[in-house]
């Protein structure tokens, strides 16, 4: 069996294992009109990934955990917001770079993401730290580099080298509508498409946009096409309509 992963829009995934086990990424639902479900009518969820604080990121994490007991894995901000939401505390798990989270057979190792990430608690307080990039690795040995919108840096070369991530979930465009004062987002298609190949990807999925057509998503199928033409790479490329489900499993390779 192979491990499922669903787009919801934006850099949020819902991915079922090849063990049964759900996890959600970045989970912005019930205020999203793009996204395919509401969280409501999730049925099991036995984690959640927070990549750092934005609203679209963070999303409903704190009523999903709430619902489902789910484990909450996230960087030092998004833990005080969970707090104070009512997530109870020995649900959440506090990550920073270079700390590894066992959770049954599956394993998470959160990196250095180059980015920002606040949040503001109900009392008016600000809270900030280092948003994250996460490589997970699922019960079959899949590996998943999560990029938690991270801008291109050129020790994204080190990291595969280290961590040799089967897929990479690339932040590749922005929602222009709702900040409509940028042109490119945290990284550029071209960007994403030379991080996917320093991460030594089989297949970069896009992520961050609410629907295709897009152009920069195609611009970004375009640019990976080049560089896998220019260095004998064989990265694949996916692209996903909110809902859309690709399968894979290291074990199959």
């Amino acid at each position: 069996m192979k491990n499922k992963f669903q787009f919801l829009t934006y850099s949020g995934f819902h991915i079922t294992t090849s063990k049964g086990k759900h996890i959600l990424i970045d989970p912005f639902l019930d205020d999203n009109p793009h996204a395919p479900f509401k969280s409501d009518s999730l049925e099991q969820v036995d984690m959640i990934l927070v990549s750092h604080g934005p609203f679209d990121h963070v999303g409903d994490t704190a009523k999903i955990a709430i619902r489902h007991g789910s484990k909450v894995i996230c960087p030092y901000d998004v833990k005080m917001l969970m707090l104070d939401r009512g997530v109870p505390a020995e649900q959440i798990v506090e990550m920073i770079w270079g700390v590894v989270h066992q959770a049954g057979d599956i394993r998470i190792k959160c990196i250095e993401n180059h980015h920002r990430s606040n949040v503001t608690l109900s009392d008016g307080r600000i809270i900030s730290s280092n948003p994250v990039c996460y490589i997970i690795t699922l019960e079959d040995g899949t590996r998943v580099y999560n990029s938690g919108d991270t801008a291109i840096f050129s020790d994204m070369k080190l990291q595969g080298e280290l961590y040799r991530p089967h897929i990479g979930l690339m932040n590749v465009t922005g929602d222009f509508e709702m900040d409509p004062q940028y042109c490119v987002a945290e990284m550029s298609p071209y960007e994403a498409s030379l991080a996917s190949r320093w991460l030594g990807l089989k297949v970069a999925v896009a992520c961050h946009y609410t629907h295709l057509p897009n152009a920069q998503v195609d611009e970004f199928r375009g640019y990976l096409a080049q560089v896998n033409q220019d260095t004998g790479a064989a990265v694949q490329t996916v692209a996903l309509e909110p809902g859309g489900v690709f399968e894979y499993s290291a074990e199959q390779e």
